[in-house]
C-alpha cells in the first residue's frame, strides 16, 4: 500500500512539474504574440495615414487574426473597410 502512494506521489509531482513548465512556455509565448499584434494594429494605423491602404489593409487583418477578441482591432479594419473600399 506504501508503495502505491509513493508512485502515485511520484506520478502527482511529475504531473504537477509538466503542468508548471508547460505554463512557463506559455507565458513565455504570450508577450511577443501580444507585441506582435499590437504591432499590426500600430502599422495599420501608420499607413493608413500615409495613405498606403493596401498596407493598411494587410495589417489590419494581421491584428485581428492574431487577436480575434480584440475589439479596437476589427474596428479598426470595419472603418477601413467603410471609408476606403467605397473609394476603390
Amino acid at each position: 500500500m506504501n508503495l502505491k502512494l509513493s508512485l502515485l506521489g511520484v506520478a502527482f509531482a511529475a504531473a504537477l512539474l509538466s503542468l508548471a513548465l508547460c505554463e512557463s512556455t506559455l507565458s513565455a509565448t504570450a508577450k511577443p504574440l501580444q507585441e506582435n499584434w499590437e504591432t499590426s494594429l500600430k502599422q495599420g494605423d501608420e499607413h493608413y495615414a500615409a495613405e498606403r491602404y493596401t498596407e493598411a489593409l494587410e495589417a489590419y487583418s494581421e491584428a485581428v487574426r492574431l487577436k480575434p477578441d480584440y475589439a479596437k482591432a476589427h474596428f479598426r479594419l470595419d472603418q477601413y473597410i467603410q471609408q476606403v473600399e467605397p473609394i476603390r
